[in-house]
């Protein structure tokens, strides 16, 4: 029997002994729990691997500031799962649609008493706009920032309602051809 058996034996049958040591906690409430950790499956909102750089970017795209678990969590659980089955560098981004004052748009870590984890938080209403108006691939996240967006079938056509004091963007269905007019 190796070592590393009879430790995990001891600790399940003196789990109070264990913890007494460890955390100098007396307790008679004490339960054992099973040893196998399950794991829920979760989806993130974007994953891209980029094979040079042996790194995969996460995005998690966000309208509102509250979510269970809470966005902090997520992302650790999140970088966790990824770097056990990828097993390489993650960057994580969370990138806020809509604007708000709520402190977890403004939070770039998850802290507790013996973890902290960071990630990238992006504001989109305090980006320049000008990276997403020259790249349509980008436009439609920007999209969320904008006062107005008219679909339309004709691009060359303006919007017939009043425009946004800051931008008025029209587009074709299909993503085709994009037309902004300040």
């Amino acid at each position: 029997m190796s070592y590393d058996n009879v430790c995990k034996y001891l600790a399940e049958q003196y789990p109070a002994e264990f913890a007494k040591w460890l955390l100098a906690i007396e307790s008679t409430d004490i339960e054992v729990l099973k040893t196998e950790l399950t794991l829920e499956p979760i989806r993130a909102d974007a994953l891209t691997f980029l094979r040079t750089a042996n790194q995969i970017l996460h995005l998690e795209f966000q309208t509102l500031p509250y979510s269970e678990p809470a966005i902090p969590f997520r992302m650790l659980d999140y970088s966790v799962r990824l770097k056990r089955q990828y097993r390489c560098t993650v960057t994580q981004v969370v990138i806020f649609l809509q604007e708000t004052t709520n402190q977890v748009a403004f939070t770039q870590e998850y802290r507790d008493d013996t973890t902290t984890h960071h990630y990238r938080v992006l504001r989109l209403w305090e980006q320049d706009s000008t990276p997403f108006l020259t790249n349509p691939a980008l436009l439609s996240c920007y999209a969320s920032k904008l006062d107005m967006i008219q679909l339309g079938n004709n691009p060359s056509n303006p919007p017939r309602v009043s425009p946004s004091p800051r931008l008025r963007v029209c587009f074709n269905k299909q993503f085709k051809s994009v037309t902004a007019y300040p």
